[in-house]
């Protein structure tokens, strides 16, 4: 906690204005609430993983997975387990709904398929195409853009 009251304090002290205070502000509590998001989802990897090993599962290996949030990618650590048919399995993505494929938070795909929703037709396209030039491209969200709209 005094490390990011540290930080506020330097960013206050060394910016002249408020407007540029304010946003550097905003992205390092951005950037420390992704930090922490990633921390508690980590944590939440250990008793989802013992409860797995109780009923009889092996624990693999241990991977890092980043998955885009409206505030931005968040990373964390899950664990690689194989169930008692050989099956692998990331008990943590399942235990939060996390698809093996799946790129984004459902949060995010429901703002974006509401944003399209509630645009014209012309700034669809637009969004489509942003879209579809994104690191992290969603089948799903494009898949709603093209049912919803008729683009092909």
């Amino acid at each position: 906690m005094i490390t990011i009251i540290t930080e506020m304090h330097q960013i206050v002290k060394e910016t002249p204005d408020v407007l540029a205070m304010e946003e550097k502000l905003q992205q390092l509590m951005v950037s420390w609430f992704r930090d922490l998001v990633g921390e508690a989802l980590t944590l939440l990897d250990d008793p989802v993983r013992e409860a797995k090993k109780v009923e009889g599962w092996d624990v693999e290996t241990r991977d890092a997975r980043t998955v885009p949030f409206l505030f931005g990618p968040v990373q964390y650590s899950r664990t690689l387990m194989t169930d008692r048919e050989g099956i692998s399995h990331y008990p943590l993505d399942e235990h939060l709904s996390i698809q093996p494929n799946q790129r984004y938070s459902p949060l995010m795909e429901v703002k974006t398929a509401e944003m399209a929703a509630e645009s014209p037709y012309r700034e669809n396209g637009i969004i489509r195409d942003v879209s579809l030039h994104q690191k992290y491209l969603n089948f799903r969200i494009v898949h709603v853009f093209n049912t919803r709209f008729g683009i092909s």
